[in-house]
């Protein structure tokens, strides 16, 4: 047999120093082997002949533990022989012996058989993108990569990004529904209250004040229109006060007491009485005005307005009707003769003494 040929008795011949064929596969047994070989060094150190030998790929305790282990479900392992570009042992049995990707196909592959050695990610033939390492094997100038696609790699980091996104989703969820909770039971009581402030606004019903349900800024609020009611309301007593009596006397005003006229004339008609109208004009009540001031002229109104009062029923009505002038209404009058007996009797209560000026001024 002529060795001279083979790769691995030529390099142990010229080299002097233990070798390794290229992994072939072996015609007689229909098996991958490699041959390794060792130079036999004579007494002056020159190669007197080369021992050799061939072992099966698959013979156990050699390439096991790369040809029959897997990194997860995908992932696996890649011995490679740069001098041979040829993939010596893989855990995919379809691999084995073939030849090593052209260059320019997988970048990091391409580095790793310049003899970079480390980890990185890259995309392989099959498009699918990996994390390899790449480590040496120093006595047969090979290199291990083990590698794992990312998809796989990163398997844990997605599910646990998706389970974070879940949680996320459905704690934002809860918190959404909490607060659209506590806003509804924080602002109903504004929401009602907004909504009686308009029907009162529009006429709807009447300006009344609103139940306070919280003491909190809502109540708060609720306490101060509540206030402004009241403040409303107060003043539209003090207006009406001051649309139907007179602002110096107090006794109903001219229009206050045609309204009431026009109502007892009704009543009147209906239950077939009978009423009867006084008018009063104070005579010389200009010249206390000019003499004195118009001061002792409004005290002078005053205790007239508090004599005819005083003078009538209850049923009856005395109003200022302008000026010096006064009228009172009598209702359930019987006849004439009664109507003078009152009338002298007003006469005699307005036309006896009055407060002295000094008095009046004290």
């Amino acid at each position: 047999l002529n060795f001279a040929v083979t790769d691995w008795f030529r390099s142990a011949r010229d080299s002097a120093a233990f070798s390794i064929g290229k992994p072939m596969h072996d015609q007689a047994s229909h098996l991958e082997a490699i041959i390794m070989a060792a130079p036999v060094i004579d007494a002056q150190g020159k190669v007197a002949a080369v021992i050799f030998g061939d072992t099966k790929l698959d013979a156990p305790d050699f390439l096991n533990l790369i040809q029959n282990n897997s990194i997860g479900k995908t992932g696996g392992f890649l011995l490679i022989s740069p001098r041979d570009k040829i993939f010596v042992a893989s855990s995919v049995p379809k691999m084995r012996l073939q030849s090593t990707p052209p260059s320019g196909v997988n970048l990091l592959h391409d580095r790793g058989m310049e003899g970079w050695r480390g980890t990185g990610i890259t995309v392989n033939a099959f498009e699918i993108e990996e994390i390899v390492a790449m480590v040496s094997v120093p006595a047969a100038n090979w290199f291990v990569v083990a590698r794992i696609p990312t998809k796989e790699a990163f398997q844990p980091v997605t599910q646990s990004r998706n389970f974070i996104v879940t949680i996320s989703f459905i704690m934002a969820v809860c918190m959404l529904t909490i607060m659209i909770i506590f806003l509804n039971y924080t602002f109903s009581p504004l929401k009602e209250a907004a909504r009686r402030m308009r029907s009162m606004s529009t006429g709807h019903e009447p300006l009344a004040t609103l139940p306070v349900i919280r003491r909190d800024e809502v109540g708060e609020m609720v306490d101060c229109f509540n206030s402004l009611v009241e403040r409303v309301k107060d003043n539209d007593a003090r207006m009406n006060l001051l649309a139907h009596h007179d602002n110096l006397t107090g006794l109903p005003n001219r229009l206050s007491f045609l309204s009431r006229v026009e109502q007892t004339i009704a009543l009147t008609l209906r239950n077939n009485g009978k009423l009867a109208l006084l008018f009063i004009d104070l005579d010389g009540f200009k010249p206390i005005n000019d003499s004195l001031g118009h001061k002792i002229g409004d005290l002078l109104l005053q205790q007239v307005a508090a004599r005819l009062g005083e003078s009538v029923r209850q049923a009856d009505s005395v109003a200022r009707f302008g000026g010096d002038e006064f009228v009172i209404l009598l209702a359930d009058i019987p006849d004439r003769d009664a109507i003078a007996i009152i009338a002298r009797k007003l006469i005699a209560k307005l036309s006896s003494s009055y407060t002295s000026v000094r008095s009046i001024l004290e």
